[in-house]
């Protein structure tokens, strides 16, 4: 047994994240496993603790990705819920006042006032002057 490759397997291993999530009895039962290893094993475990490093970049960045394109989504989400509610407040509001409207309306035909307002009459067109005489 190399003690060079089982300094080296036990450093990358102690690194892994895999590693760290595992009880310490887990952790130490691992340890002396290895350590009396022979060195085809360790290093065919460094190359897995290797693979296993690739892929937990791998993995931390999807994540990370993920978890920012779920804030956008977040954002996004909130601005439309704001649009909502004011388009909910404004047809409330027009609801109130067309309500409104026609209690008025109800109040002046009771009064027996006409709703309507007189029209504007709209100046009538000017004949051209031909300038013959």
């Amino acid at each position: 047994m190399n003690q060079e490759l089982l300094n080296q397997f036990l450093s990358l291993l102690e690194a892994s994240s895999s590693f760290k999530l595992l009880s310490p009895e887990k952790q130490t039962a691992i340890r002396s496993n290895y350590e009396n290893a022979a060195d085809e094993q360790l290093e065919q475990g460094i190359q897995t603790l290797k693979e296993d490093q690739v892929v937990t970049a791998k993995l931390e960045a999807e994540s990370k990705r993920i978890e920012e394109e779920l804030v956008k989504q977040m954002v996004l989400v909130k601005g439309v819920l704001k649009v909502v509610k004011k388009n909910e407040l404004k047809t409330a509001e027009a609801a109130d006042d067309a309500a409104s409207s026609k209690e008025m309306q109800g109040v002046l035909d009771e009064l027996g006032v006409t709703g309507s307002t007189p029209k504007k009459e709209e100046p009538k067109p000017r004949k051209k002057f031909l300038g013959i005489f």
